[in-house]
Parts: structure tokens; sequence; C-alpha cells
């Protein structure tokens, strides 16, 4: 392919405009599959529930553990959620100059 547009440079243009369309309609997907994704994670957190109804029977033996318990403010898992909108931003940026021209 290389030698292809070495031998005829003018066609890259057109090269281009075939394929970053099929590019970008894939990573517009990604975006919506991504955000429906995490929209039904977060609605169907069913480890929480578990957690609830259970590390209290098993764990928590006096009320002050399961006062702490349902009082504790989880934290967010940053080297699961910060690499998925990382990749985002990046190709939000640079989508709109590939589908401009």
């Amino acid at each position: 392919m290389a030698r292809k547009i070495a031998q005829d440079p003018t066609s890259l243009p057109l090269r281009l405009a075939q394929n970053l369309p099929k590019a970008s309609n894939f990573y517009l997907t990604y975006f919506i599959l991504q955000g429906t994704a995490s929209a039904a994670k977060n609605v169907l957190n069913y480890w929480d529930l578990l957690e609830y109804l259970g590390y209290d029977t098993l764990f928590d033996k006096t009320p002050r553990a399961k006062y702490s318990r349902y009082t504790h403010m989880k934290g967010i898992r940053w080297g699961s959620v910060y690499p998925k909108f990382a990749n985002m931003a990046i190709i939000g940026m640079y989508l709109p100059s590939w589908t401009i021209h």
C-alpha cells in the first residue's frame, strides 16, 4: 500500500476521504457503547447490593461496625475509570478534524 501511495501521491486525498468516515463511525459507536455500558453498570451495581446484604451478617459483629460500613463512602477506582475517559477525550479532540475535510 505504501508503494501505491508513493507511486501515485495524488490518490491519497481520495483514500483518506473513503476511509476516514469509516473510522469516525467506529469511534462514534465506541462513545455510544461506552456511555450505555457504563450507565448500565452503575444502575445494575450488584456487588454493592451483595455487600449490603452479606457483609453485615458475616463480618460486622457490633452496631458500631455496621454503622461505620453504612456511612463510609467508597472511593473511585481511577485505574479503571481514567483510561476510558482519557481515550474518549483524545479521540474527541481529533475526531472533528477528521470529519471536517
